[in-house]
């Protein structure tokens, strides 16, 4: 009978522990890589940030990240800058914005390739000034205007090329236009039905991009019937889907919020100081992504309270009577928060598409966090 040396199981006991080893430290190191292709990635425990520091003699600040992040922009009373995240230096600035007393910009938008922004209006007021909505090249230091058109509640195609803007509203009829950036010419009109609506009053809509349609919220002709989000096409001008949002009858949709992407979309109700439940769906399958989310509402106007991306709500907040940003995850309604220099005002925010980056501005101090 053939015999085993014993020197071979002491040597098989010190290549199993060995491999042991090996084996817990690949698992380890690949626990703690960053896997930017994951669709849901949460905050890391110890996000990392950048504060830039302005100028203290300038009111306001509608701020704006690129879709990738590697952007921000500033709009600062009349002055447009533009960020380098990385390390804060600035790449592109122009003075003198036009403006008057009935515009506030409230939309900043990159193109993807980071030459164009748009700075659009609510659309809530006269557009007789014609420069509700400014298209600039900012591929340079000093930013050039390329376009201004009378028309508001703009978005901008990804490659910059034309923005849809609501170029008449009124109580019955509301009209869309496409324009180029070019020369401010009107490409095409589209005539989506949208109702006499608290949030749709004025055209609120979004711009799914890669479908090239657009989406809003469509109130039934009876109130306690509910509302339903209606997926108009572009090119051909005409209605596409709809699918309905929460029982309205208790919560009416007097909100309406869409991502950047127009890939989610929100509807809720919101009152200053009160409860505000939303409920988030999937623009394609009109599917409700997790349950309704509470949040407060401490802001006052027609805008909702929070950016939005498509698996986080980010929401601009006072904790302990200190600036914050709570992110909220749409999937579970678990969260995380992120504390802001001190102050006693709620921040202004933004997020890029991919939610990677988000940026948070109160007084003279802009953080800008990059999440994993």
């Amino acid at each position: 009978m053939q015999t085993l040396n014993p020197f071979f199981f002491r040597r098989l006991r010190l290549l199993c522990f060995i491999g042991a080893l090996l084996s817990t430290a690949f698992f380890l190191l690949a626990g703690c890589r960053s896997h930017p292709s994951d669709a849901d990635n949460s905050p890391s425990a110890i996000p990392t940030f950048i504060d830039i520091t302005m100028s203290t003699n300038q009111p306001g600040n509608f701020i704006s990240l690129s879709p990738d992040g590697t952007r921000l922009a500033s709009l600062r009373s009349s002055r447009l800058t533009i960020y380098d995240t990385k390390t804060g230096k600035i790449l592109s600035q122009a003075g003198n914005v036009p403006s008057d007393n009935n515009i506030d910009y409230i939309t900043l938008e990159f193109s993807v390739d980071n030459i164009k922004i748009l700075l659009s209006s609510s659309g809530y007021h006269s557009f007789s000034q014609g420069n509700s909505s400014l298209v600039f090249d900012i591929s340079k230091d000093s930013a050039t205007q390329l376009v201004a058109i009378a028309a508001g509640k703009a978005r901008l195609y990804d490659d910059g090329s034309k923005i849809i803007a609501m170029s008449r509203m009124s109580s019955t009829t509301d009209i869309l236009s496409i324009y180029s950036t070019a020369n401010g010419s009107v490409i095409k009109e589209l005539y989506p039905p949208f109702s006499y609506h608290f949030d749709s009053l004025g055209g609120n809509f979004g711009l799914i991009k890669d479908e090239d349609a657009i989406i809003f919220p469509k109130q039934s002709a009876k109130w306690s019937d509910g509302d339903y989000n209606y997926v108009w096409s572009v090119s051909i001008d005409t209605f596409v889907r709809k699918f309905s949002t929460v029982d309205t009858s208790l919560f009416p949709t007097y909100r309406f919020s869409v991502s950047a992407d127009g890939l989610v979309a929100a509807s809720g109700s919101p009152y200053y100081g009160l409860y505000g439940l939303w409920a988030f769906y999937d623009t394609k399958t009109g599917q409700q992504i997790g349950s309704r989310i509470n949040i407060v509402s401490k802001t006052w106007g027609f805008h909702p309270p929070f950016i939005l991306t498509k698996n986080f709500v980010y929401v601009a907040d006072l904790i302990n009577d200190s600036s914050a940003i709570k992110i909220i995850k749409l999937l579970d309604g678990t969260s995380t928060v992120l504390t802001m220099p001190s102050s006693n005002y709620l921040p202004s925010i933004t997020a890029s598409r991919d939610g990677r980056y988000v940026a948070g501005a109160v007084d003279n101090i802009v953080r800008i966090w990059k999440l994993y």
